[in-house]
């Protein structure tokens, strides 16, 4: 029981301590400058569901019912900006392909969200606001 208070006590304190000295350039440098897209094979066959950079391989062939997730990297904005709005907005493009050609194409743009899902049903992509 002391130790649980304790801890408790130390994690209080660190917080109470970073409020009342504030935050400098170097804590918006933690906020992760990331996106990360899920894709999922909704459809009945495998498929490969690849992004920006990547091409068809075996890393991005997914059974019916299989998804995967990749983490995109956000360009930071150099006028800066709060912390939810420093970074620019990114174009995401997502690829459905079987036997090495490209069966369709998707894209979008994310501004403010941090995550997103895509779904392939084997005709087209649908994908979660």
């Amino acid at each position: 029981m002391k130790v649980r208070l304790f801890s408790a006590k130390v994690i209080l304190s660190v917080f109470f301590l970073f409020n009342i000295f504030g935050c400098d350039e170097r804590c918006e440098e933690m906020v992760s400058p990331t996106f990360m897209l899920t894709m999922v094979n909704d459809s009945k066959e495998d498929v490969h569901l690849y992004t920006n950079g990547e091409t068809i391989g075996p890393n991005n062939k997914l059974a019916p019912g299989e998804k995967r997730s990749k983490e995109i990297q956000r360009t930071k904005l150099q006028t800066g900006g709060t912390i939810k709005n420093s970074y620019e907005s990114l174009d995401v493009i997502v690829v459905a392909g079987r036997n090495g050609v490209t069966i369709t194409a998707t894209n979008f743009t994310i501004v403010d969200q941090n995550t997103r899902k895509v779904y392939w049903d084997g005709s087209g992509f649908s994908y979660d606001k």
